[in-house]
Formats: structure tokens, sequence, C-alpha cells
């Protein structure tokens, strides 16, 4: 899936499962959380399904990873609270409008 490798820079190691025939592709994403005080990501699986001309992009296993130079690196997953969902969306939306982007220009699967 060529959208898939240009957003992850890599389908080797973003596709982990694809299946033509079904229209299912999944892989594992990160995006860039902007957080001025250490690197870190929002880590996902994200699974795409095509079906009688639907599509349906699933976000699963959200977590977070928090990288600080020379001390640590810590993976968490995402708990509830005030804002949180909203964050995510904040991540996550400009990928399906990418996602969007790249299908009205193209029909490869």
């Amino acid at each position: 899936m060529r959208w898939m490798t240009k957003t992850f820079q890599s389908a080797k190691s973003v596709i982990q499962y694809q299946d033509k025939e079904a229209g299912i592709v999944t892989g594992n994403g990160k995006v860039d959380m902007n957080n001025p005080v250490a690197t870190m990501y929002l880590d996902f699986v994200l699974t795409v399904e095509i079906k009688d001309g639907k599509v349906r992009l699933s976000f699963d296993n959200l977590t977070t990873t928090m990288i600080i130079v020379g001390r640590d690196t810590r993976t968490r997953p995402i708990v509830e609270g005030p804002g949180v969902e909203a964050e995510i969306h904040k991540r996550l939306d400009p990928l399906v409008e990418s996602y969007q982007r790249e299908m009205s220009t193209t029909s490869d699967f």
C-alpha cells in the first residue's frame, strides 16, 4: 500500500499483514507528539479495510513512547483523562485526512 509507505517511510517496517483479496492491510505506525521536554511518540496499530467501495481505518493498541536522551525510554498505554481523546484526535485525524487525499488521487491498494 503506497500510502503507508509514503506516510511512515518504510513499508517493510510498517506493514505487518496484507491480504489484497480480503482488502485488509495492518501495520504499525507512530506520530510525533511534539513534547518540548522529551522526544515523545504516539504508537499504534493501524488497520485499513476496504470492502464494497467503503474504507475503514482503525487505530488500536495505542501507547506513548517517551525518549529522554541519556536517561531512558518508556512505553506506556494510553490512560483516559481530561483532554486525552482530543489530543489523540489532534494527532491521528491528519493521518485520516492524508489517506483520504491519497485515495482521491490514486487507485493503488
